[in-house]
């Protein structure tokens, strides 16, 4: 009988213990998403502030600059505040869009949107950064409808393209590929002809703030964190594949629009 009691005793306590852990347990996860929380909330805060008095600098250095009779120092220092100023408002709009995807606060306009009318507006739009970079695609594989918003879709393709100018080797041509490979669903491939991926970086690659090793500082490290967003927004997916050694390739699936 007092065996039995002592093992009772015993059983009980152990499960009261495991039940304040427990408790211990929800209280830190709730406290950890609660901070996490705060911290979108204050970044997306500070983003909106900060983009005004940015703007304002942007827009007068760039105005500064079209002046004809500057000295050639003078000059040369504005120059370094423009770009700087544009790089902060990159930054800030990485940041907002990233923001309204994981807040929930994404809407999307989902409409049949044409794959290859998209694919040459964002090639037009490297083009104006990296007049140099050739962007090759097949108008008649892309000609096919896309449940999509036309902006968001937009953002995943600069994204991708964006990503592969900077690590693709001068001279070397970015290729958009467009297939339908699963009932209802239109892939997408975007391939450089840079490094690679290592294998160290493959499983956080989509994570916030990833940059790959022969990244410049240009960038914000926020670009696949947002494309992934912007992909499973439309309830599609987005994956880095195998590739051959010099190359890189990411493919990601939206839906077909119906016909």
């Amino acid at each position: 009988m007092n065996a039995e009691l002592v093992r009772l005793n015993r059983d009980q306590a152990a499960a009261a213990q495991a039940a304040v852990r427990l408790a211990r347990t929800e209280q830190q996860i709730q406290l950890l998403q609660q901070a996490e929380q705060d911290l979108r909330d204050l970044l997306a805060t500070l983003s909106h502030e900060l983009r005004t008095p940015i703007g304002t600098i942007l827009t007068d250095s760039t105005n500064m600059l079209r002046t004809q009779d500057m000295n050639t120092s003078v000059r040369y220092r504005i120059e370094g505040i423009a770009a700087e100023a544009r790089r902060l408002n990159r930054l800030l709009a990485d940041m907002l869009s990233l923001g309204r995807i994981e807040s929930g606060a994404l809407h999307l306009t989902l409409e049949p949107v044409q794959v290859g009318d998209a694919v040459a507006a964002a090639a037009e739009r490297l083009k104006r950064t990296a007049p140099d970079r050739t962007v090759e695609w097949d108008p008649k594989e892309a000609g096919v409808s896309a449940l999509a918003d036309w902006d968001s879709l937009g953002q995943i393709f600069d994204n991708l393209l964006d990503n592969a100018n900077r690590f693709a080797p001068p001279g070397t041509p970015i290729s958009v590929r467009v297939s339908q490979e699963d009932p209802g669903q239109v892939t997408i491939r975007v391939l450089d002809h840079g490094p690679g991926v290592p294998a160290a970086m493959r499983d956080r690659l989509f994570n916030r703030f990833v940059k790959g090793p022969a990244a410049d500082g240009d960038g914000s490290g926020l670009g696949l964190a947002i494309t992934r967003g912007l992909v499973e927004a439309h309830a599609g997916s987005i994956a880095l594949e195998d590739a051959q050694p010099g190359e890189t390739t990411f493919r990601f699936t939206i839906p077909k629009a119906e016909s």
